[in-house]
C-alpha cells in the first residue's frame, strides 16, 4: 500500500463506506491508515457478525482496487 495520507482523498472508498454505513444502520465503521505500517485500517462495529464481515470485505475491496 502506498503512503496515504488521507482516506478523503479517495472518493471511491468515500462511497463505499457511506453505502456501507446504510447497510449497516446501527454501529460504526472506520477507516483510517495506520500510523506504523503500509496498511489501511477498516473497523467495523455492529450487532450482526454476518453484516460486519460483508460490510468490511466491501470497503476493503474497494480500497485494493485503488491501491493497485
Amino acid at each position: 500500500v502506498p503512503k496515504i495520507k488521507h482516506i478523503e482523498d479517495f472518493p471511491a472508498v468515500l462511497s463505499s463506506i457511506k453505502k456501507a454505513e446504510k447497510k449497516l444502520e446501527r454501529g460504526r465503521i472506520l477507516v483510517r491508515p495506520s500510523g506504523t505500517e503500509p496498511k489501511i485500517r477498516v473497523m467495523v462495529e455492529g450487532d450482526n457478525m454476518d453484516e460486519i464481515t460483508a460490510v468490511a470485505n466491501e470497503i476493503a475491496d474497494v480500497i485494493k482496487k485503488k491501491m493497485k
